[in-house]
């Protein structure tokens, strides 16, 4: 049974980091290694004792330092690893007892480096059931993340193998559209395969405090601009309206419109 490296990086969330662990160790999968890269929490001494007094060897406490973003956490805790496939998991998300099974037999049947699925997405006031899908006749992954019919893709449904990782690692300037941008750039350089089972949680906190990176957007629309279609772009900028009107925050918003508009001119 070969080795499955679980990469999840973490800042604070102690109450949910021990809810993510314990439905990691309750895989079907039996051979695993789990590893929590620290994320620059508040109390990182807390995170470590808890992993040493409720699950000991069981899972791997990894110290990053200077750690800006979680990007750089996953990025050490997957070079860290000693498994032949890797998979992402965010502190906050849940799997589903037979996750890592099946995407390793999807992978392995599909001949892929890469496999990503379908979620559920709690919000605390209901499940929903976003679906991923595998990519129609030509499409650009920049259009099937923001296009008209447009798919899914998120961190904690990434499953890879090792080697994979080693030839696309994370962008480690980016704090926001990272998984976005890490999803297009393995769809670049890999054989990817769509699982449409939804075997992944999603926890979304209502209220939780949302902040806009505003140059991880310019970074991000600088890099995928010429390859979005017009419905992409419309759509792109839709997210982020509702994100500033989510927070009430349009300054930087208005600022990156003007940048971003900027950009289009000259790149035509």
């Amino acid at each position: 049974m070969k080795l499955i490296s679980v990469i999840i990086p973490v800042k604070d969330r102690i109450t949910e980091l021990k809810r993510t662990l314990d439905t990691v160790l309750n895989q079907s999968y039996e051979n695993i290694e789990v590893i929590v890269a620290e994320n620059n929490s508040k109390f990182p001494e807390e995170i470590e004792e808890l992993i040493k007094s409720e699950y000991g060897e069981n899972v791997h406490y990894l110290k990053v330092h200077p750690c800006k973003n979680a990007n750089i956490a996953r990025n050490a805790g997957a070079n860290a690893s000693r498994g032949e496939y890797v998979a992402f998991l965010d502190s906050d998300d849940e799997w589903e007892s037979d996750y890592l099974a099946s995407s390793l037999t999807h992978l392995t049947e599909c001949d892929v480096d890469f496999v990503y699925s379908s979620a559920i997405i709690n919000d605390s006031v209901s499940l929903k059931t976003v679906t991923a899908r595998k990519f129609l006749a030509k499409e650009d992954p920049v259009n099937y993340l923001f296009g008209k019919n447009r798919g899914w893709a998120q961190s904690s449904s990434f499953f890879m193998t090792k080697d994979a990782f080693l030839k696309v690692s994370w962008d480690e300037s980016l704090g926001r559209n990272q998984d976005l941008d890490y999803f297009i750039r393995c769809c670049d350089s890999l054989k990817v395969a769509c699982m449409t089972d939804a075997k992944t949680t999603i926890n979304w906190v209502l209220g939780e405090k949302r902040t806009i990176d505003f140059h991880s957007m310019l970074v991000f629309f600088a890099r995928y601009t010429k390859r979005m279609n017009v419905v992409s772009k419309i759509r792109f900028f839709l997210i982020y309206f509702r994100l500033a009107k989510s927070i009430g925050d349009f300054k930087d918003f208005s600022q990156f419109l003007m940048v971003s508009f900027g950009l289009n001119k000259n790149n035509k």
